[in-house]
């Protein structure tokens, strides 16, 4: 596995270096528009854009960029046939122990981002986020399985079919998940509206049931 590792040494650290700074490159422009449309950018907006860049960068970046230094090599050394059987990765977890827990839960977990970033930043339904879901997971792995899309001679990275399964169901996962969490914030943030708007209205309609007592004095004491 080390060995493995070893032949894609170079491009892994060179897209390690050039993640930020492009994630960065890529913000800017966005930014821009926000700026264009609404006349404003908020902090917090401009960090969910900038992080919705460095994840999709980091999809590019763990799923395809680390290439082999030396193709023509590493195609005469290593054979990848795709694994086309259904659930192949998850009934080989009692053979593979830890190493086929890994892989499920990276291959889910990788893709509960997607999930929240669409909910946080579109108004799409669920149904579109599985379909975003299931769509980039396609061209992942039929990246994968091509060497991407013929740019390499052979393919250098694994196609399998559970990783388009498990990423889309990541994918409604975190949907799913950021859904709820924006339930809770409601409900955690209408009761204290709730108590703002009772203070207010008990504030405003203090004064005049004073000067209603007052009035009322003073009727009194005149007859």
């Amino acid at each position: 596995m080390f060995e493995l590792f070893g032949k894609f040494s170079q491009s892994f650290m060179l897209a390690l270096v050039a993640w930020p700074v492009v994630a960065g490159l890529c913000t800017f422009p966005m930014l821009v528009a926000q700026y264009r449309r609404f006349r404003r950018v908020s902090i917090p907006r401009a960090v969910t854009i900038y992080a919705l860049m460095l994840y999709l960068l980091a999809l590019v970046l763990f799923t395809l960029y680390p290439v082999p230094d030396n193709p023509a090599r590493f195609c005469a050394d290593y054979h990848l046939a795709p694994q086309l059987m259904p659930f192949g990765s998850i009934t080989a977890i009692p053979h593979e122990g830890l190493r086929a827990i890994f892989q499920v839960g990276m291959n889910l977990l990788f893709f509960v981002p997607l999930g929240v970033f669409i909910r946080s930043l579109t108004s799409w339904r669920l149904s579109a986020a599985l379909l975003v879901g299931l769509s980039l997971s396609i061209v992942i792995e039929t990246a994968q399985l091509t060497g991407a899309f013929g740019l390499y001679p052979c393919s250098y990275r694994l196609f399998d079919v559970d990783d388009i399964m498990l990423n889309t169901v990541g994918a409604v996962i975190g949907f799913l998940d950021r859904s709820r969490a924006g339930q809770r914030e409601t409900e955690f943030t209408q009761p204290e509206s709730q108590n703002s708007t009772a203070l207010s209205e008990s504030a405003s309609s203090a004064p005049q049931s004073e000067s209603a007592s007052a009035a009322s004095s003073v009727g009194s004491s005149e007859s």
